[in-house]
């Protein structure tokens, strides 16, 4: 049954909502470090000789913490979001995420004149936006067809970028407010869209296949038929049912245990490698810097409205998003991507060899340059790391693995992503790293790394279905020796995924 019907493409638009809530969170998360309310409510205050009124900032350890702890607690949530799945399923993990959120977003709005409380609050909210992260694609990936399962996953990040380019004009428009009201604005916006999307997943099925997982045989039949339109007693359903039951017995002969830890045997850890390293290489491209710190990094080499100037750059990367499911369901996973980490790279070398040759972006024309190689960077991010990360990691797991393991590896990659967002603040600060325009060098270099690792380790999966997926890693067959017109083949039945 490779068919995609009505319920398919409303389920993976509304998945894209929850891309939406971690991307707009992100996305507020630095802007309003710059906003001065933000500043007078939780900076440290000094009253400067001759002035009676006293000038309020965040240090750097402070724009640190306030942007980059809860990453810690996103990875956390990634972790727990595994358990929690695996006893009420992909949807209801991403229902438990919903209720994380709601309560964080209250509490950092109560916070005002506690720091402490607020980023206690924002990882609380964290903890949800984990499960969010982790579930929305595993989900997605479980109950779309193969023809088109690159199409509408990709979807989930098309939502993120959204998020992102609201969350920047959310910020813009509320920023000029003079009270508190600016920076509790973007974070009210978080309840009403975690009410919506946790309510509304009920519409619905569970993941049918981790109800196979749990011999749940008659609840998946009902799940697989919704999805895809079919009377439960049909063949195709039958045939369906047939397929995964017989990976899930595959999956369990090579397995030396009954738990978690399956996912490190030798079975199936290169699965869990690879998609660590997809999760990993995202977390480490730069994107960290780009959203969560552009409105600093541009105000510190002499940029002025550098919050307009995120809403223009966050639009690329929704403009970008708005390709990315073409490019991951007709070009590939793998050769999207490449073609990414490629062209971020040259768009990173490119801003800061010509700042580094004009001497800085004290003219128009640097600062041009400046503006739109990192337009052309979130351009590239949008349509071909950002569309294809969650769904190319989540599609490398083993069926009855697929919740835990997407779990182990979102929450490294968290970890990672607090790693990069840590630094950031310490890169750009006159105080201390001081790089300017020079990071673009630190993330090109990053960036190449990651284009070579991944062209050694990662298949194309497209168009495969998850149990053929499955097959191919047990059939030796090396990464680069993978391609969209082989799979093609594959899918037509002309050869089989073990023939050379």
């Amino acid at each position: 049954m490779r068919h995609t019907t009505l319920l398919m493409v409303l389920l993976a638009l509304f998945i894209g909502l929850g891309g939406f809530m971690l991307n707009f969170d992100i996305g507020y998360t630095g802007s309003v470090l710059v906003m001065r309310p933000f500043n007078d409510a939780f900076g440290h205050c000094v009253t400067k000789p001759g002035s009676k009124i006293p000038v309020c900032a965040l240090s750097a350890t402070q724009q640190s913490v306030g942007s980059s702890i809860y990453l810690i607690f996103l990875a956390i949530g990634s972790g727990l979001s595994g358990i929690s799945s695996n006893w009420v399923g992909p949807r209801g993990g991403l229902q438990v995420g919903c209720i994380f959120i709601i309560i964080g977003a209250a509490g950092m709005v109560g916070s005002t004149g506690n720091f402490t409380a607020y980023v206690a609050c924002k990882c609380i909210g964290a903890v949800g936006l984990g499960h969010i992260q982790t579930m929305g694609a595993t989900y997605g990936v479980d109950c779309a067809p193969s023809r088109k399962r690159g199409l509408l996953v990709a979807l989930y990040t098309t939502g993120a970028n959204i998020g992102n380019l609201v969350s920047s004009c959310v910020c813009l428009s509320s920023q000029h407010f003079a009270t508190n009201w600016s920076w509790q604005t973007p974070i009210i916006c978080q309840i009403p869209v975690a009410v919506i999307f946790g309510g509304g997943l009920f519409i619905f099925p569970q993941s049918p296949r981790w109800l196979l997982t749990k011999e749940k045989t008659e609840k998946a039949r009902k799940s697989f038929a919704r999805l895809y339109n079919r009377d439960p007693a049909s063949e195709e359903v039958a045939r369906q049912l047939e397929d995964t039951q017989m990976a899930i017995s595959e999956e369990k002969e090579l397995s030396s245990s009954t738990n978690w830890t399956e996912i490190f045997h030798h079975n199936f850890i290169r699965r869990t490698l690879i998609a660590l390293a997809i999760n990993i290489c995202a977390s480490l491209s730069g994107a960290f810097f780009i959203f969560s710190y552009t409105a600093i990094f541009l105000k510190g080499v002499g940029v002025s409205s550098p919050i307009e100037i995120s809403v223009i750059i966050n639009s690329c990367v929704v403009v970008g998003g708005i390709t990315g499911p073409v490019w991951v369901e007709y070009i590939g996973r793998r050769r999207t991507l490449l073609a990414g980490y490629s062209g971020m790279a040259v768009c990173m070398l490119t801003f800061s060899a010509v700042s580094t040759g004009l001497g800085g972006v004290k003219t128009a024309a640097a600062r041009g340059v400046l503006i739109a190689f990192l337009c052309g960077w979130a351009f590239i991010f949008g349509g071909f790391i950002s569309s294809t990360q969650f769904m190319a990691s989540a599609e490398m797991h083993a069926v009855r693995h697929r919740t835990y393991a997407q779990a182990f590896t979102s929450m490294i990659g968290n970890v990672f992503s607090f790693a990069a967002s840590f630094w950031g603040p310490y890169m750009l600060n006159v105080k201390y790293g001081n790089m300017g325009t020079n990071v673009g060098y630190f993330y090109f270099g990053l960036e190449f790394l990651a284009l070579i690792l991944l062209f050694l380790i990662v298949p194309e999966n497209a168009r495969l279905t998850l149990e053929q997926i499955d097959e191919y890693f047990t059939s030796g067959r090396k990464a680069w020796k993978t391609s969209l017109a082989r799979n093609k083949r594959i899918a037509k039945n002309e050869i089989n995924i073990k023939d050379d």
